[in-house]
C-alpha cells in the first residue's frame, strides 16, 4: 500500500505546483487553514464518520459472504450497498452535488439530484426481494429524512426561512444513521447465515432469514478463525 499512497501524493503534488496552489491547504485540516474554532463542522464530520463506518462494513460482509459461499445475490447486495455509500462519503466530503458538479463541471444541481433519485431507485428495484426480506422500514425511515433534507434545502434557497439549517443537517444526520442502521445490520445478517450455512447439519433445512444480534455474528467468525488456527 505504501507504493500507490507515495505515487498519489507526488502526483498531487506536481497538480498543486502546476495550478499555483500550495499543497498545505489540501493536505491540512479546513479548520486549522481557515483558524476557526475547532467545533466548526463538528455535526458534520461526525455524519462523514458514520457514512465511512456503513461502507466499510458492507465491504467487509460482502468479502466474507463471497469467500465463504460464493453467493452473488448476497455479494452483489453488499458491495453494490457500500459502493453507493461510498460515493455518498465523497459526495458529502468533496460537497460534489453542492459545489463541484454544479458550480466547476456545469452541471446543474437539480439535475444532480435527480441522478441521485434515479440511481437509488435502481438500486431498490434490483434489490427488491432482498429489502424485503429484511427490516427494510430502516431503510425507509433514512430515505425519508435524506428527502426532508433535500426538501428543506431546496425551500431554503426560494423562501430563505429561519432554522433551516437545523431542518436540513438535523435531517440529514438522521438519515445517515438510519441507512447505517439498515446495512449494518443487513451485513451482519448475511454474515451470519453465510457462516451457518457452512456449518456442517444433518438436516438441510432452509435457514430463516431473521435479523440477528452483531454479537453472534462476532462470535462466530472468531470462532471459525480459532478453529481454523488449530
Amino acid at each position: 500500500m505504501e507504493r500507490p499512497t507515495f505515487v498519489a501524493l507526488s502526483g498531487l503534488t506536481i497538480a498543486c505546483l502546476a495550478a499555483g496552489v500550495p499543497l498545505s491547504l489540501l493536505t491540512r485540516d479546513p479548520v486549522e487553514v481557515l483558524n476557526a474554532p475547532a467545533y466548526y463542522g463538528a455535526v458534520s464530520s461526525i455524519g462523514i464518520l458514520i457514512w465511512s463506518a456503513s461502507a466499510a462494513v458492507c465491504f467487509f460482509g460482502a468479502a466474507v459472504v463471497w469467500r465463504t459461499s460464493r453467493n452473488p445475490e448476497g455479494t452483489s447486495f453488499l458491495a453494490a450497498t457500500g459502493l453507493l455509500t461510498a460515493w455518498l462519503v465523497l459526495d458529502d466530503v468533496l460537497m460534489l452535488h453542492d459545489v463541484i458538479l454544479p458550480g466547476v463541471l456545469g452541471f446543474r444541481q437539480r439535475y444532480v439530484l435527480v441522478a441521485y433519485v434515479v440511481i437509488v431507485s435502481l438500486y431498490l428495484f434490483r434489490f427488491r426481494r432482498v429489502i424485503f426480506k429484511s427490516e427494510y422500514p430502516i431503510l425507509f425511515f433514512a430515505l425519508s429524512f435524506f428527502g426532508l433534507s433535500v426538501l428543506s434545502d431546496t425551500v431554503q434557497t426560494r423562501m430563505n426561512f429561519a432554522w433551516h439549517h437545523h431542518l436540513e443537517d438535523g435531517c440529514k444526520l438522521m438519515g445517515i444513521v438510519g441507512w447505517t442502521v439498515f446495512s449494518a445490520r443487513m451485513a451482519f445478517q448475511r454474515v451470519f447465515l453465510t457462516l451457518e450455512a457452512a456449518k456442517p447439519r444433518q438436516n438441510q433445512g432452509k435457514i430463516e432469514e431473521t435479523p440477528t444480534p452483531p454479537l453472534a455474528v462476532t462470535e462466530r467468525v472468531l470462532e471459525m478463525a480459532s478453529s481454523r488456527g488449530r
